[in-house]
């Protein structure tokens, strides 16, 4: 440095950094803060309203097996109502074969094949007080007559088919049977009809009788 008045020339070096007044202590500026995780990733409000939706679903997980459950109830009732619907369609199918037969003739070979044999010619018409017996000839010779009633339920004339008439021996297999007629066509709705038959020399080992019609398009004489 130069003074102005002497020009006397001189060197000054400023103060060491400790001699700093003792009352006065630097100040460090605090760091700055760091980011939040939400900032940093840069979703904001849209992370934490996801966040909020995930919660929600957590809190919900078990809603979705409860409807499971009432499904599986609803379903295991269905399925009750489908049995009892196909049950008692087959007790129909059992109890009015015959009618359905009637209407339906060609589900006679279905009931045969279910060895539950329905005769259409049969439908309306049943057989009452059959009875077999024995009479001998002068000339040695055994007839066997069977005899019976035939009446119609129906509410309609039913015609009247052959008679096929089966022996049957002590296991009731048939051994030998004969078709008669009746002498007529048809028989009226609440009408009865009597009929008796005869059968000359029947087999020794026929014990029973059983009576039927000729089914439909039966030729046995």
């Amino acid at each position: 440095m130069r003074c102005a008045k002497c020009s006397h020339t001189w060197r000054e070096f400023p103060p060491p950094p400790s001699a700093l007044p003792d009352n006065e202590i630097p100040i460090t500026p605090p760091p700055p803060p760091e980011p939040e995780d939400v900032v940093a990733t840069g979703e904001g409000e849209g992370a934490r309203r996801k966040e909020k939706r995930g919660r929600g679903r957590e809190r919900g997980r078990n809603l979705p097996a409860l409807r499971k459950e009432r499904r599986s109830g609803y379903g295991l009732i269905g399925w009750l109502a489908l049995l009892v619907v196909v049950a008692a369609l087959c007790a129909g199918a059992l109890l009015a074969r015959e009618q359905i037969v009637q209407l339906w003739p060609a589900s006679s070979k279905l009931y045969g094949m279910l060895q539950m044999p329905v005769n259409p010619n049969q439908i309306g018409l049943e057989f009452e007080n059959v009875k077999p017996s024995k009479q001998p000839e002068k000339n040695g010779e055994m007839f066997l007559i069977v005899s019976g009633d035939i009446r119609n339920v129906a509410r309609e004339t039913r015609p009247l088919p052959r008679l096929r008439i089966a022996l049957q021996n002590a296991d009731q297999q048939e051994i030998y049977h004969w078709t008669a007629d009746l002498g007529v066509s048809e028989l009226a709705a609440g009408d009865v009809l009597h009929f008796s038959k005869r059968l000359k020399n029947p087999p020794a080992a026929a014990v029973g009788v059983k009576v039927t019609f000729v089914e439909t398009g039966g030729q046995e004489q």
